[in-house]
């Protein structure tokens, strides 16, 4: 299992959202990647929605990019 931090670099909006930069959540992924990719259509529903439950906003996954976020590996397990 690895935890990765996904923080938000610069302000953007999403839809009526705005998304101000060091806004982070914290993804627990299960196997033994080290890497977590922002590409991927179940990653961008995933930070979406972690953001939803910590932030209580509506973060469209189109706007989960690597140009909105960068990705830090906490621990690799």
């Amino acid at each position: 299992m690895a935890l990765f931090k996904v923080t938000t670099k610069r302000r953007f909006t999403s839809g009526k959202e705005r998304m101000d930069p060091g806004m982070s959540v914290e993804v627990h992924v299960s196997g033994s990647t080290s890497v977590f990719c922002l590409g991927l259509a179940r990653n961008k529903e995933l930070v979406a929605s972690l953001f939803g439950n910590k932030y209580g906003i509506e973060l469209k996954p189109a706007h989960v990019e690597v140009n909105n976020f960068e990705v830090e590996c906490l621990s690799k397990r």
